[in-house]
């Protein structure tokens, strides 16, 4: 299982509930792409297989899956650890995130003007 793995699963965890994939990357402070990459991974090759995430298609929209932690994945992250508040991991992406935001906005004034 990789860093992204878990990260996702214990987001997931961390919700309570099912959560779609754009609401997902966002919680990981994830591009949605990049979200997918994992997603297609770990739901296809080893979490999904592992009974550690369900993954179904949503009632209300056939095109959306909706994603959630299985009894299993909830036992595994409770033997793990706590939930921290704050993910350290992920501080780093979310810091590079805001950084890249601030950079276009420069860039754009800057072409523009």
């Amino acid at each position: 299982m990789t860093e992204q793995h878990w990260g996702a699963l214990r987001a997931l965890a961390a919700t309570g509930q099912q959560i779609d994939a754009g609401g997902l990357a966002e919680t990981c402070c994830l591009l949605p792409a990049s979200l997918t990459r994992v997603l297609c991974d770990f739901l296809g090759r080893d979490l999904k297989a592992r009974g550690l995430i369900a993954r179904h298609t949503s009632a209300q929209d056939q095109r959306v899956s909706e994603i959630s932690v299985t009894v299993r994945g909830g036992e595994l992250i409770a033997d793990v650890g706590p939930i921290p508040s704050v993910n350290i991991a992920r501080a780093p992406i979310c810091l590079a995130r805001a950084i890249w935001r601030v950079y276009a906005r420069c860039w754009s004034a800057l072409s523009s003007g």
